[in-house]
């Protein structure tokens, strides 16, 4: 499933929103009991939707602190499913 590594190192999860390109789950994080939100990314991307996934990575961890935008954390990929942090 989309959430498997989402629980395997985040408690509480939590589905906050919903959209055009993705998912939002707000959940606690098991290693440092701190709260995030992290977007899942469907697996059935196409090449095109892949690289869109890839360039708002690079744009959030280029941003530094942004009082208008979600602080970057980290992103990962397991089993196709971009997970963005």
């Amino acid at each position: 499933s989309s959430t498997a590594s989402l629980h395997r190192d985040f408690f509480d999860v939590r589905e906050v929103g919903r959209g055009e390109h993705g998912i939002v789950f707000r959940c606690v994080r098991k290693m440092d009991l701190w709260p995030y939100a992290v977007k899942v990314l469907p697996r059935c991307m196409g090449a095109r939707d892949r690289e869109s996934a890839l360039q708002e990575i690079y744009a959030l961890a280029a941003q530094g602190d942004n009082p208008h935008a979600v602080r970057y954390y980290s992103a990962w990929e397991e089993d196709d499913i971009i997970h963005i942090q």
